[in-house]
């Protein structure tokens, strides 16, 4: 819905996928002394990949989105301190 390219598509789907995953597989404790666990964790890996796969997908996509983050090199944002303004270096 947003007009994005195929890839650029399935690396928000791949990094929103990465993110349950690896919240799953870690411990996940929204307050104090109230640990949740998964119900029945085949069903997770039935549903996800493993979280390395993913991420293996993601540094496969992240190329081909090159130009949607403003060009092949790394993108460096520098927040200035009171300022809602950034300044970004490539």
């Amino acid at each position: 819905s947003y007009g994005l390219p195929e890839a650029a598509e399935q690396l928000l789907i791949a990094a929103a996928r990465y993110e349950i995953r690896s919240l799953l597989e870690g411990t996940f404790r929204p307050r104090t002394a109230c640990d949740l666990v998964p119900v029945n964790p085949a069903e997770i890996d039935r549903l996800l990949p493993p979280a390395a796969d993913l991420a293996n997908q993601i540094a496969s996509l992240i190329p081909a989105c090159g130009k949607l983050f403003g060009g092949p090199t790394p993108l460096t944002v520098v927040w200035e301190k009171g300022s809602r303004r950034s300044t970004k270096t490539a």
